[in-house]
């Protein structure tokens, strides 16, 4: 047979359109990447917890954040922390003192610096009543602590 045809005709095929689709993946393939969405945000979210852990705990031993994520490997972390949404590395940055910067990209898979706040077009935050970081340009981890006083 020549290149794109088939011994059936696509009218044939019952649930097949003419288009070329199927009923039925085109009823379920949305669900199917939203749940794969959904289990490389949770991946993403648990690499950013194993992070801002060990970023943490190497702290508290040497008494100073690491330059680079890299750092950690191996005392701390198995690996560098992966960003599930974009296949790179976590971004992260030291900051002033004990304070540091640790996010993934946004839902749109670009590097906007690690901010944290909703894209400008209202229905890209629609359903949202506060700012979340599901909303957020960026993922970025919450700095849940402003005072190491209250860790005690």
């Amino acid at each position: 047979l020549p290149a794109g045809e088939t011994f059936v005709p696509p009218d044939a095929v019952p649930g097949r359109t003419s288009l070329g689709g199927y009923r039925f993946t085109a009823r379920f393939l949305p669900p199917i990447g939203s749940a794969l969405a959904k289990g490389f945000h949770a991946q993403m979210l648990r690499e950013m917890a194993l992070a801002g852990v060990a970023l943490e705990r190497h702290r508290r031993q040497r008494g100073s954040l690491p330059e680079q994520l890299e750092e950690l490997v191996p005392e701390f972390l198995a690996d560098v922390p992966f960003d599930w949404l974009d296949g790179r590395a976590l971004r992260y940055r030291r900051l002033e003192q004990h304070r540091f910067l640790l996010y993934s990209v946004g839902r749109n898979a670009v590097d906007n610096g690690g901010d944290p706040q909703p894209p400008e077009h209202p229905s890209r935050n629609a359903g949202y009543s506060s700012p979340s970081p599901y909303s957020a340009l960026d993922f970025v981890w919450p700095e849940a602590v402003a005072s190491t006083n209250a860790l005690r």
